[in-house]
């Protein structure tokens, strides 16, 4: 790969991967349309191709990083509005993980693969939580895929109740995406329904919180009390939250992303570098993150 060819085909990947979103969501909103593919096939191979578009951004990035498509790694210059729903997810990771290790009837090796692949959810989200990073959704969605192996995608294709509970919880972040990203339209729904549907019944429990999501119309109101109350349960309860009942709704449902840093606060208290540590190997962006904390508290 030439430094001339290697901006071309990290663009050219980009847009191939954001098409066959937007092309496979299309499909599965119109049942009517003869699709060879569900959402969780289809999910699959949207991973593959993530994977893919990682490599060869790994193998190109000092020439990418000079080229004409620098601008879309650089940070921007002002605090971005915040995602409420990644530090909610942060959140709810421990009862996922605890499930888990409570499943007796569980093989070890298939337990071990689960707990691996949560193991990246909190560094993926953190990644995507400083004050200046733009795309938050998008910056999970695709950062945490490039770390799978192929003995959990396996395990996803053999429709696994494990592996589709963890395919659960990433299916929350679609929600929030798709009502800001074009692409991403329809697809929370169609992934989680399709999860949830080929769920055992005994592990139902470990994923309420991610079905709230089908069975509840999530408000942004509902996100900011979850995540900023939760220490005030004279005020609100999450759980009374999500145990009342909300009418159906016609279409997929929409998330708010927006959540503004205060504006009062001085901007020389904000401090970024271009982000590319989301193509960084697990161990060095995990290191990474311990640098970003100071920055990322009062803003997320």
């Amino acid at each position: 790969m030439t430094a001339e060819e290697a901006a071309a085909i990290v663009a050219t990947s980009t847009l191939l991967t954001l098409s066959v979103f937007a092309s496979t969501g299309f499909e599965l909103n119109f049942p009517e349309i003869p699709s060879s593919q569900g959402p969780i096939e289809g999910i699959l191979n949207i991973f593959s191709l993530m994977q893919g578009m990682g490599n060869v951004l790994a193998l190109a990035q000092a020439h990418v990083m000079n080229s004409w498509l620098s601008p879309m790694f650089q940070d921007p210059q002002e605090a971005i509005a915040s995602q409420p729903l990644l530090r909610e997810l942060i959140h709810q990771i421990p009862t996922l993980i605890s499930f888990i290790h409570s499943k007796s009837d569980l093989p070890s090796s298939e337990k071990n693969v689960y707990l691996q692949v949560i193991g990246h959810f909190e560094p993926a989200l953190k990644m995507a939580m400083p004050p200046r990073i733009d795309n938050r959704e998008l910056r999970f969605l695709f950062f945490w895929p490039l770390h799978l192996q192929s003995d959990f995608t396996n395990l996803v294709r053999q429709k696994c109740s494990g592996a589709l509970a963890v395919l659960m919880y990433y299916s929350t972040m679609l929600f929030a995406s798709q009502s800001r990203y074009w692409f991403m339209r329809g697809w929370g729904e169609k992934l989680m329904r399709a999860c949830s549907e080929a769920l055992a019944p005994d592990w139902h429990p470990c994923v309420e919180w991610a079905m709230s999501f089908i069975t509840h119309n999530p408000t942004y109101s509902l996100f900011s009390n979850l995540v900023h109350l939760r220490q005030a349960p004279g005020i609100f309860s999450a759980n009374q939250a999500l145990d009342k009942p909300e009418a159906p709704h016609p279409r997929p449902l929409e998330v708010p992303y927006r959540h503004y840093p205060d504006p009062s606060l001085p901007s020389n208290e904000i401090r970024t570098t271009a982000n590319t540590s989301q193509y960084q190997k697990p161990a060095e962006a995990s290191s990474s993150l311990d640098d970003e904390k100071a920055n990322t508290a009062r803003y997320v």
